[in-house]
């Protein structure tokens, strides 16, 4: 194997394996020193204010992500409930503190996730259902297919509302953890 395939598979393996926070704001704080050392940035509060909790972060393995979405839990411990009640979401975990609401309009993403999801799987039935001959979609008339049709696909993207939130969340968590805020330091 030649050096640069082996480069090539360390840096691939690497995203899917734990990777402590200390390594994390380690090299997010080395991206801001000058050649000479000095720093040209100010030290992120971030840093400062999780120095207790730095070594109870670390990257999940992706598997381990989406199925924490799956099951609408946190991203960082996994045991936290993302929602409250059917659309009203936590501002933060109960158990590890971990904010889910980064900034302003932090969910767009999931809506378009959750518009991509539900146009592909009522694709998915329609052509099923054509390939199939379903009888009940030649029978009915062309009004009430359409608002059929309206009425099934507004209420999958309803059910659908939780689970694309909460992927978008833990994929957010993966590709770039952040750390908790306990309660009194907020």
């Amino acid at each position: 194997m030649t050096t640069q395939c082996r480069a090539a598979s360390h840096i691939t393996a690497r995203w899917f394996e734990f990777e402590p926070a200390s390594t994390i704001l380690t090299r997010q704080a080395n991206r801001g020193l000058e050649h000479d050392g000095t720093s040209h940035r100010q030290e992120s509060p971030l840093q400062s204010n999780a120095a207790m909790s730095r070594e109870a972060i670390a990257r999940p393995l992706l598997r381990e992500t989406i199925r924490r979405a799956l099951r609408l839990r946190c991203p960082n411990c996994g045991r936290g409930l993302l929602f409250r009640r059917w659309f009203a979401m936590r501002p933060e975990c109960t158990i590890c503190w971990l904010s889910y609401f980064r900034e302003e309009g932090y969910y767009l993403g999931a809506m378009f996730l959750n518009f991509i999801f539900s146009a592909l799987l009522i694709i998915f039935i329609y052509c099923v259902l054509l390939l199939l001959r379903f009888s009940t979609l030649t029978d009915v008339s062309t009004t009430r297919q359409v608002l059929a049709w309206i009425g099934f696909g507004t209420f999958l993207c309803l059910g659908l509302v939780r689970h694309s939130y909460s992927l978008w969340l833990g994929l957010d968590f993966w590709i770039s953890p952040w750390l908790p805020t306990p309660p009194s330091d907020k």
